[in-house]
């Protein structure tokens, strides 16, 4: 399958069963994000996670989300995504370190795709509670889930994902100047 379908058909959906995830697909998913680029080749990214059988240390994580993101708690796995603020090799801050936190989570969700499995990131989460379970200097961007959407809700489809037009993002020499391929 060409790259750019899979990236286009990746959809994140909001109803999940809880459907066990193999450690060895957990595993996989996290070697694909080992491998993201980063400043510095920092890999400034920690991912805490709780799977639905790890008892109170999933529930620590479920008491993080914000009531419209409930349906998460379904989600054979659910963990939060932390930022390094500054580099390990020279104590400074780290400005790029949600950039590169990003490409390693797209890099999971599209290693999810891959394998059959759905994630979702969420900003709606309580940053303070999440920030209790990690070291002060990794701050907790996004919440996210890994898991199977019910068959009803991956036949239905993603609904309307209208997209930009790359001329509307894309400039070329100068801003507002279209870069049309």
């Amino acid at each position: 399958m060409d790259f750019n379908e899979v990236v286009g058909k990746r959809w994140s959906p909001r109803d999940f069963t809880s459907h066990e995830i193999d450690s060895a697909a957990l595993h996989d998913l996290f070697e694909a994000v080992r491998w993201t680029q980063s400043s510095f080749n920092e890999q400034p990214w920690r991912y805490l996670i709780a799977t639905k059988s790890d008892g109170a240390a999933r529930e620590r994580l479920e008491n993080c989300l914000v009531d419209g993101n409930a349906f998460a708690k379904e989600a054979w796995v659910l963990g939060i995504s932390f930022a390094k603020s500054t580099f390990t090799h020279t104590g400074e801050p780290n400005p790029v370190a949600k950039h590169d936190l990003g490409a390693a989570n797209q890099l999971l969700a599209l290693k999810a795709w891959e394998l059959g499995l759905n994630t979702r990131f969420m900003a709606g989460f309580y940053a303070d509670k999440a920030q209790e379970t990690a070291p002060e200097d990794f701050t907790p961007v996004a919440m996210f889930v890994i898991g199977k959407a019910p068959d009803d809700g991956l036949a239905a489809g993603a609904g309307d994902r209208g997209r930009r037009s790359t001329t509307e993002f894309v400039f070329r020499t100068e801003w507002d100047q279209p870069f049309s391929g």
